[in-house]
């Protein structure tokens, strides 16, 4: 949790909503239960909320899947994606930090090579709907699904959205307007825009395994011939549009 003075509280990747998404995706809820919980969750999160405070949700990724849900239950809650224009570059970011995380390398395979086993051992993992649509046979195919997955919501929900997607890009070229374009939308007085364009030279992640010191020490993936093959193959199965997503 981040907070700006007694204003801005910002919660960063409430993972109850990556759980809610799961169990939507295995259809183990009734939509009656589905929008109880998914309107608990954010009276839960929001319950100390004082009047003149502005509570901002930093979404998992695959928290995009909710976002038409959550539209149609609390429509007066705005909606902000951010993205990265240079795919590449990202996924293999992206891919860095999946390496990283011994769970999602055992997960992918015994998903890929003993299905049943790997539900009973991991159960869902992610978004399923989209795993279950391409399904990945590589970490790199499933990084490609965790970090693409979210656009095709995007562009399935645009209507929700508050503003056109905030791109990393603009955030570093002109982080004072980028900032300005969302602080309107959230209600921030635009005299926190000086601490925002600072805090975007901070490390979120300082002093965890994926503190920018250490993601500098990963080896950076060189794609192949053929591992840009299968990407933009995803890409048509994933309906993602060639002109952005293209390896």
């Amino acid at each position: 949790m981040v907070q700006v003075g007694q204003k801005v509280v910002t919660v960063a990747e409430p993972m109850a909503f990556s759980n809610l998404v799961m169990m939507y995706d295995a259809n183990i809820l009734s939509s009656d239960l589905f929008n109880a919980i998914l309107r608990s969750l954010f009276y839960t999160y929001c319950k100390n909320m004082a009047e003149d405070q502005i509570y901002i949700l930093k979404m998992p990724s695959d928290g995009a899947a909710l976002v038409g849900h959550i539209h149609k239950l609390l429509p007066e809650i705005p909606h902000i994606f951010q993205f990265r224009e240079n795919v590449e570059k990202a996924l293999i970011s992206s891919y860095k930090m999946v390496q990283e995380i011994d769970s999602w390398d055992t997960a992918m395979y015994f998903n890929t090579n003993f299905p049943k086993l790997g539900m009973w051992l991991f159960g869902y993992q992610y978004e399923q709907r989209t795993i279950d649509k391409v399904k990945p046979q590589s970490l790199l195919e499933l990084t490609m699904v965790i970090f693409g997955a979210p656009y095709y919501f995007f562009l399935k929900n645009r209507h929700c959205y508050a503003l056109p997607e905030v791109t990393y890009e603009n955030l570093v070229s002109k982080p004072e307007d980028t900032l300005s374009a969302v602080f309107d939308v959230c209600g921030i007085s635009k005299l926190f825009i000086p601490e925002g364009v600072a805090a975007l030279h901070r490390d979120s992640q300082a002093g965890t395994m994926m503190s920018r010191d250490k993601m500098a020490q990963v080896k950076n993936l060189e794609l192949t011939a053929l591992d840009r093959k299968k990407l933009n193959e995803l890409v048509k199965k994933m309906e993602l549009p060639a002109s952005l997503f293209h390896f």
